[in-house]
């Protein structure tokens, strides 16, 4: 009985912990909020934690994730791909686009937009 309740314990402490959530970036002049990077880079984390055979220290690149995603701009499609990387601990590392061939590096938002700003890819 002591064991489930330590158990329970855990389970509810572990809820109430806030998760790291990651912030929010801006690469060149475009807005990306913290959930797609967080998206991106925790599928990689799983992917690479699952198939992991070493040992990775805290602050060493672990996983990089990437999302892929179209804008219009001035009747153009524009492929951008974001690449996260991150550590072991889900920390990012560094959040880069890819944008027409050019990588851009992003860097963390100060606050965000008052409207999108998404569709304003420039290289």
């Amino acid at each position: 009985m002591k064991i489930f309740g330590l158990i329970s314990f855990a389970a509810i402490l572990n809820h109430l912990t806030p998760v790291l959530a990651a912030s929010s970036y801006v690469c060149g002049q475009s807005f990306i909020h913290g959930y797609y990077i967080q998206y991106a880079f925790d599928e990689a984390h799983e992917l690479k934690l699952r198939n992991n055979e070493q040992n990775y220290g805290t602050n060493e690149l672990f996983a990089v994730g990437n999302y892929k995603d179209q804008y219009e701009q001035d009747n153009e499609i524009i492929n951008v791909t974001v690449k996260v990387g991150g550590t072991i601990n889900k920390e990012i590392l560094w959040v880069k686009a890819l944008v027409k061939g050019e990588e851009i590096k992003c860097k963390p938002a100060t606050k965000e937009p008052k409207q999108s700003s998404a569709a304003s890819w420039s290289t």
